[in-house]
């Protein structure tokens, strides 16, 4: 458990809503501190809200909440009441309960929740990368008009994070093809 003495923030407590939007949490590893030193950093331009998820283990907020696309997010339903988001800039957002993750024994998940199953990598408004085997999950995101690219991560989850935990898609950059020659 980290104090306030000094900043402490990881950036797997913050989730990009878009531009100029941050939206994050106080955990285990994110204080008070860190927080206000990461809004100096980002400047005026962008504003970070912080929502309090009913999590007394908290540490990354992608096994919480999951921006989908403009509008639209998955929420874990054991830490976040929708009622509880009213003023914040997820007000007015269409907000989908995630699936209640499929039990799993092999690999076990030793220092990660079974709510990994939410920790995605949002490739654009149509394609999510999500774990192969969380089939429930896919079939939501299918029901929602998005693309899943499953891939297989179980072993990565087992030691403590997922596709978000390990991009980090705060900022994307858009570049230009290169010409041939």
């Amino acid at each position: 458990m980290i104090g306030e003495g000094r900043p402490a923030w990881d950036a797997a407590d913050f989730l990009r809503l878009g531009p100029g939007t941050i939206v994050g949490q106080l955990s285990h590893v994110t204080n008070r501190s860190g927080v206000d030193h990461l809004r100096h950093q980002l400047g005026s331009e962008t504003r970070v809200h912080l929502l309090q998820p009913d999590d007394p283990h908290a540490m990354h907020i992608d096994a919480t909440l999951c921006p989908l696309r403009e509008g639209l997010a998955l929420y874990n339903p054991e830490r976040i009441d929708p009622v509880h988001l009213v003023g914040s800039p997820l007000e007015g957002w269409e907000l989908l309960p995630a699936p209640t993750p499929e039990p799993r024994h092999s690999p076990p998940l030793y220092m990660t929740s079974p709510w990994v199953n939410m920790n995605l990598l949002v490739i654009d408004h149509e394609h999510v990368v999500v774990e192969a085997g969380d089939e429930k999950l896919q079939a939501v995101l299918v029901s929602l008009g998005l693309t899943p690219l499953p891939l297989p991560f179980r072993h990565v989850q087992a030691l403590g994070g997922s596709f978000h935990c390990a991009t980090l898609d705060l900022r994307r950059i858009r570049h230009a093809p290169v010409p041939a020659g």
